[in-house]
């Protein structure tokens, strides 16, 4: 009887332990810049995060740390066989990982725009008093340089990718979508002479209030 209760408890912990860590994740943006160094990328990453859910950066929601930051992998691509376009030297080749910062100044920020002054349920990090609209989204703009230095010459498509486990549990067009990993990734062709990714210059809309304009 007590195996079965240690059994029972376990289950219960990785239960909520999971549920809680896949509740925060909306969506992300990721663009690349080139540097005057050929082998260094200028690379940010927004991450939208659900309010209701975990933080983004372990010490809120009392500030936001400088020293947050996110990994992203970095891997050569694979060229799809229909693509017509000559296969990768080290498609599936892992070349590790590398940290983006958060940027403080524009991130924690509540990014639904409402109807009137009513507030949602966001901190933005503990500066806010939250109100109780739902959803809230919060986004967090990472950013640091990515050097590709000990990619050889000859990979010219390079993934960089952020993962999360695990999907929101309030997207409606996914089956057990907290059962599943969030994943966003770019891909940079460094054998292009000019390289820079395309940027959107408008925030996304989540929420669009009758009568109300909106971009």
């Amino acid at each position: 009887m007590k195996q079965l209760y240690r059994i029972l408890v376990t289950i219960l912990f990785f239960g909520i332990l999971s549920n809680g860590y896949a509740s925060h994740v909306i969506g992300s943006e990721m663009t690349y810049r080139t540097t005057a160094n050929p082998d260094v990328y200028r690379v940010q990453a927004k991450i939208y995060r659900d309010c209701s859910g975990i933080q983004m950066c372990a010490n809120c929601p009392s500030q936001l740390s400088a020293a947050c930051n996110i990994n992203l992998t970095i891997k050569g691509a694979t060229i799809p066989a229909s693509s017509n376009i000559p296969a990768n030297s080290c498609a599936e080749q892992s070349f590790g990982t590398q940290a983006l910062t958060v940027v403080t100044s524009v991130s924690g920020f509540d990014v639904v725009q409402l109807c009137a002054d009513q507030k949602t349920v966001c901190t933005n990090c503990g500066t806010r008093t939250p109100g109780t609209f739902l959803p809230g989204i919060e986004v967090y703009v990472f950013e640091g340089n990515i050097n590709l230095a000990s990619v050889p010459s000859s990979c010219c498509l390079v993934n960089i990718g952020y993962s999360s486990c695990c999907r929101n549990n309030a997207n409606s067009t996914l089956v057990t979508p907290g059962s599943l990993n969030f994943y966003s990734q770019v891909t940079i062709n460094r054998c292009a002479n000019f390289n820079n990714a395309p940027v959107f210059t408008n925030s996304p809309v989540f929420i669009a209030c009758a009568g109300q304009d909106f971009t």
